[in-house]
């Protein structure tokens, strides 16, 4: 059974599973791979060994260090403490810093790769734009662009679908203000 967090055990459900076999069993020793698993905050370690303490359990951990007879157990449930506070800490500001920023995960929208390699699909969609706002449909632009022997970036003939995600996404970006008949 594991049992971690900040929580104390009896807050926890499986702590509250262990209380009760530890009570009612009999069971005069636990053992747990560190302090850590014990309780992540100074309170919830406490408690839990406490409780043992009043109990006549023994608390050892992997080593085979008395967790309820020794500081060591203290020593290393306020490590454990720390080290969480600054995991929490670290990933609060890595979303504060992300917050309401656009990234670009994955593959590149069609003519937007920064990269000089892509000026030729940037070229593309600035004349799809064009028939776009010419008045021509998506499926008309697929057309002529595939009978021009034009492709995608995949060597692929261009839909009306590609047509209109391309146009959608130049819309997303301000790039365009419709996306007529496609």
């Amino acid at each position: 059974m594991v049992v971690t967090g900040k929580l104390p055990m009896h807050a926890r459900p499986q702590g509250k599973l262990l209380i009760a076999a530890l009570l009612a069993d009999g069971v005069k020793t636990v053992l747990c791979y560190d302090a850590k698993r014990i309780g992540r905050t100074q309170p919830a370690f406490w408690s839990f060994i406490g409780m043992c303490r009043d109990n006549g359990i023994t608390v050892l951990d992997a080593s085979g260090t008395d967790l309820s007879g020794s500081v060591m157990g203290g020593v290393n449930g306020m490590l454990a403490e720390m080290d969480r506070d600054a995991t929490v800490s670290r990933l609060a500001a890595g979303k504060r810093q992300w917050r309401g920023q656009k990234r670009v995960d994955g593959r590149w929208p069609y003519g937007e790769h920064p990269s000089h390699e892509y000026d030729a699909e940037r070229a593309v969609v600035a004349r799809i734009r064009q028939m776009n706002a010419d008045g021509m449909t998506g499926y008309e632009i697929a057309k002529t662009l595939n009978a021009e022997g034009i492709r995608t970036r995949y060597a692929c003939e261009f839909s009306r679908q590609s047509i209109y995600n391309i146009l959608k996404e130049g819309d997303a970006n301000g790039q365009t203000k419709a996306v007529r008949g496609v």
